[in-house]
C-alpha cells in the first residue's frame, strides 16, 4: 500500500507540471506574455515604476511572502536578479527594452538522519515595449541549471548535460526534465504575477502622476535658446533619442552640435531639438 500511495504521488507530481508550456507563435520560444493597461504616463513613469518593482525583486523578505515561502519545516530560499535600473537594460527601438535575469532556488529538507538538498536556476530575458495604452511584457529565452554551468534550453527535450552527454549532478529522464522545467515555469508565472500587480497599481492609481502626455504644445513653447539640455529633459520627462552627433571647429574651439528627438508613446507628435555644446539653439515640431 506504501509503495501504491509513493507511485500514485509520483504521478500527480508529474503530471502537474507535464502538461505543455505555452510558445510564443513569432519567436518559438517558451514565454509568459502578458499586459497592463496605462493612460497618460510618459515613458520615463512607466520606467521608473519598472525600476521600482526590480528594487523590491532584492528584499529577501518581500520575496518570502511573494512566494509563501516555508521555512517551518524546510528551509527555501529564493533569489531573482533583474537589473532593469541599470545600463544593462538594451533599447532596441520603438520603446522596446531587453534585459537578462536569473532566478535561483535552493531547499534543504532536515526530515531525516541526513539533510537532503535541492539548488536550481533559471536564466531569463525579460522585454518590454510601451505603447499610447499598454505595458507590454515578456519572459522568454529561458534555460534552466542545476550547477549554474551546464543549462538545458526549455524548448529541448534533454535535460542539461555534462561534457560527457549525461546529467552532472543526477540523472534525469524525460518525465522529470518536465517536471523541473514545468516547476521553475511556475516560479516565473508568480513573477509575472507580482509585477502586474505591484506595477498595475502605481500606474492606474493616484500614484502616479495622470497629467497628459509632456509632448506637448506647451511644452514645446517652454523650450528656449540657450535652455540647458537638463532642463528640457526635464521638461519633456525623458532624455530623448539622439538623431545626430557631430563637431565642428571655430575660432580654436571645438563645438558639439546635437540633434534630439522626444516622441510620444504612440510617435504620431514629437519635438525635436537642436543643441550646441548642450544648450538650445532651434527646435521643431510635428502634430502638436
Amino acid at each position: 500500500m506504501k509503495y501504491s500511495i509513493l507511485s500514485l504521488l509520483l504521478f500527480i507530481y508529474f503530471e502537474t507540471y507535464s502538461q505543455e508550456l505555452p510558445v510564443n507563435s513569432q519567436t518559438g520560444l517558451v514565454s509568459i506574455k502578458d499586459s497592463i493597461a496605462v493612460k497618460n504616463k510618459s515613458l520615463q513613469e512607466i520606467k521608473n515604476v519598472l525600476s521600482k518593482w526590480a528594487y523590491t525583486l532584492i528584499d529577501e523578505a518581500n520575496l518570502n511572502v511573494v512566494y509563501k515561502l516555508d521555512n517551518s519545516k524546510q528551509t527555501e530560499k529564493i533569489s531573482i536578479n533583474l537589473p532593469l535600473w541599470s545600463v544593462l537594460t538594451q533599447d532596441k527601438g520603438g520603446n522596446k527594452y531587453v534585459t537578462n535575469g536569473t532566478l535561483t532556488y535552493s531547499r534543504t529538507k532536515t526530515k531525516g538522519l541526513v539533510p537532503t538538498a535541492t539548488f536550481g536556476a533559471v536564466k531569463f530575458s525579460f522585454s518590454y515595449t510601451v505603447t499610447a495604452k499598454n505595458l507590454i511584457y515578456e519572459f522568454s529565452n529561458l534555460e534552466y541549471s542545476h550547477d549554474m554551468v551546464h543549462y538545458g534550453k526549455f524548448e529541448g527535450e534533454k535535460p542539461p548535460s555534462n561534457n560527457y552527454n549525461s546529467s552532472l549532478l543526477f540523472k534525469m529522464n524525460k518525465k522529470e526534465w518536465v517536471a523541473v522545467k514545468g516547476e521553475y515555469f511556475e516560479n516565473l508565472k508568480i513573477l509575472a504575477t507580482n509585477l502586474k500587480e505591484y506595477a498595475g497599481s502605481l500606474l492606474i492609481n493616484n500614484q502616479a502622476s495622470t497629467n497628459q502626455s509632456p509632448i506637448n504644445y506647451e511644452s514645446y513653447k517652454k523650450i528656449t535658446t540657450g535652455m540647458p539640455y537638463d532642463d528640457v529633459v526635464k521638461l519633456l520627462a525623458d532624455e530623448g533619442k539622439e538623431l545626430s552627433n557631430s563637431s565642428s571647429q571655430v575660432n580654436g574651439k571645438t563645438i558639439i552640435l546635437q540633434t534630439i528627438i522626444w516622441y510620444d508613446l504612440d510617435k504620431s507628435k514629437s519635438i525635436s531639438v537642436s543643441f550646441t555644446d548642450s544648450k538650445v539653439n532651434s527646435k521643431s515640431q510635428t502634430n502638436l
